[in-house]
């Protein structure tokens, strides 16, 4: 079983607090039905409907944002941006309508976040290639260990002279099929 910290247990509470505060702000707040245009609202009461359900969606993205460990966790920042431009649209006394993102709005904050995504997705892809590319060297190099532990002393004297030999070349074409035929030497010495 995974060992919890205390950092998981604070953001789980804080999970739970929001979500009961969420049911409970209604209470919270004093709702006055003589109070008219809140922020182009008809009354507290839809206002705070309103603007609950999007601090409530705001702080779970960002929770999610800063405790995703994942490559992709940028693509976090485009559902935050949507949802500040349509708070921010809401309380806009002048708006004529609100929940509507504009997204040519959203664009110049949304576009840059997509493709960084796109270009930390392919170096993650190459990263990744490299990594098996690794490990398949490892593979090979600890077997060939394990086949040099196993050589008598005159065969491996005379790759290592085979070796010297190759360093000693400039031409790093030469150098690449002299260590090639060093290595066929090696696994044909049978």
């Amino acid at each position: 079983m995974r060992h919890f910290k205390l950092k998981d247990y604070i953001i789980s509470i804080l999970i739970v607090s929001v979500a009961l505060l969420y049911f409970f702000v209604d209470k919270l707040v004093p709702i006055d039905s003589k109070t008219i245009n809140v922020f182009g609202f008809p009354d507290t009461e839809h206002f705070v409907y309103y603007s609950k359900m999007k601090f409530l969606i705001i702080f779970f993205s960002m929770t999610w944002y800063l405790t995703c460990q994942h490559w992709w966790k940028s693509a976090i920042l485009v559902i935050i941006t949507i949802e500040l431009l349509k708070l921010i649209t809401a309380l806009n006394v002048n708006s004529e309508y609100f929940d509507e993102i504009d997204y040519i709005t959203s664009l110049p904050i949304t576009i840059p976040i997509i493709l960084v995504l796109i270009f930390v997705s392919k170096k993650i892809n190459t990263y990744s290639g490299s990594k098996k590319l690794c490990s398949k060297i490892d593979t090979e190099i600890d077997n060939v260990f394990f086949e040099l532990q196993n050589m008598d002393k005159t065969q491996l004297d005379f790759l290592e002279k085979s070796y010297k030999k190759a360093k000693v070349n400039k031409n790093k074409d030469t150098y690449k099929k002299q260590l090639i035929l060093i290595r066929d030497k090696f696994y044909n010495r049978q």
